[in-house]
């Protein structure tokens, strides 16, 4: 490891920081605190690179813009570790190729890029947008938007205040609680949804099950098809909708999957501490009577 550069900021309230990284680590936490503080270390020794790496505060933008320059004999990006501490609910906006990027505390944006590297996120106030094409994202709590999109990579999120969108080509996704809208896309991967409450949920995969619950007392409106799979509900079903209407519009198509909707208890009890996995926020099946 190269020698640890560190630098300091007075900021007083909420920043805004941008960081461009191609490899390594970047580390972010946020914290009740008056100051800002940028950690950056080599992890391949390259010291030319992290005297390099641009830090610089503009008003309430910090800016970390790692140099893009491949060395050595095969050519490879330099890996820098970034640690940053700041103010609570500040946004950051990441573009990372292949490190992986860890958020503790509560932020109040995050929108983040990455090729192949992992995305961990815990708690933002306002919306999170996550862009990668074979990095797993995993993210605790959104107070506004939810936007995940993958290639190859799981997809996970324990809860959103808004609308949710996660797309994967190929990986799993998994949602513990919707607070409004929800629209899921997988090709071969499985969909799992602990708890719906209202407005429309639009889930759809190629080859994997499908598994939605619907909080206890929310009326609503099902359409269900699988071509090869089974399709299973614990939900009263009847051919008109009800006199007083629905608050939720639920749509879930698989084409080799098994469909399965069923009543979830109340939200607390429903939605884990910490979504790791998507099993762990699937609806479980109702025993038989």
């Amino acid at each position: 490891m190269s020698e640890l550069r560190k630098e300091e900021f007075s900021t007083p309230g909420p920043i805004r920081l941008r960081v461009s990284q191609q490899s390594g680590d970047l580390d972010v936490r946020a914290e009740a605190t008056l100051t800002t503080t940028v950690e950056i270390q080599s992890n391949n020794g390259d010291s030319a690179v992290v005297a390099q790496t641009r830090v610089e505060l503009r008003g309430d933008e910090l800016v970390i813009d790692v140099p893009n320059r491949p060395s050595g004999l095969l050519r490879r990006h330099p890996k820098v570790s970034i640690s940053v501490v700041l103010p609570e609910r500040s946004a950051l906006s990441a573009t990372v190729a292949a490190a992986d990027l860890r958020c503790h505390g509560l932020l109040g944006e995050v929108a983040a890029s990455t090729a192949s590297g992992d995305v961990q996120v815990d708690d933002v106030t306002g919306d999170v947008t996550v862009k990668s094409a074979s990095g797993d994202v995993t993210v605790g709590h959104a107070g506004g938007r939810l936007s995940l999109r993958s290639a190859s990579g799981d997809l996970t999120a324990r809860h959103a205040d808004g609308d949710i969108e996660v797309h994967s080509a190929s990986g799993d996704i998994g949602v513990g609680s919707a607070g409004h809208s929800v629209r899921a896309r997988t090709a071969s991967g499985d969909i799992a949804v602990g708890v719906t409450r209202r407005g429309v949920v639009d889930v759809n995969s190629a080859s994997g099950d499908v598994a939605v619950g619907v909080a206890t007392g929310v009326g609503v409106w099902l359409d269900l098809s699988t071509m090869s799979g089974a399709t299973t509900t614990d939900l009263a079903v009847g051919d008109h909708a009800p006199a007083t209407g629905f608050d939720l519009r639920l749509t879930a198509r698989t084409i080799s999957g098994d469909v399965r909707i069923t009543r979830t208890p109340a939200p607390d009890a429903a939605v884990p501490p910490h979504v790791t996995n998507p099993s762990e926020v699937a609806p479980q099946t109702p025993a038989s009577d």
